[in-house]
């Protein structure tokens, strides 16, 4: 389902002048592209697994073996609970003036 191979870090052999001129110019263009971009590695799965082990109490193994649908609608969920918790806090604490949240309860994957 994805691609986790690295393409961008494969080093060409090149065997005739026009080949290693061709070579050269790739390798160039991919150190411009490291100076102006600096490699950041995101893990946003692994970060999703992370929060949502924490904040519901769950075992991470188990959320390790969701399907992307799965842990998607999960943190979707979770998101707009913690957004209704935190707007409850707030108006029981006396906060006036606050927009209502969005029904945490409510319908994720209508379009």
């Amino acid at each position: 389902m994805f691609c986790l191979t690295d393409k961008e870090n494969k080093e060409y052999n090149p065997s005739g002048d026009l080949a290693r001129k061709i070579a050269n110019k790739i390798k160039r263009g991919r150190e411009k592209k490291a100076e102006l971009a600096p490699d950041t590695k995101i893990a946003m799965f692994s970060r999703y697994i992370s929060i949502l082990a924490v904040g519901e109490k769950k075992d991470i193994n188990d959320l390790m073996n969701y399907t992307v649908y799965q842990l998607m609608d999960e943190f979707n969920r979770y998101e707009l609970k913690l957004q209704y918790d935190s707007w409850e806090k707030y108006r029981i604490a006396g906060a006036t003036g606050l927009d209502d949240p969005e029904d945490w309860l409510k319908d994720i994957h209508e379009s």
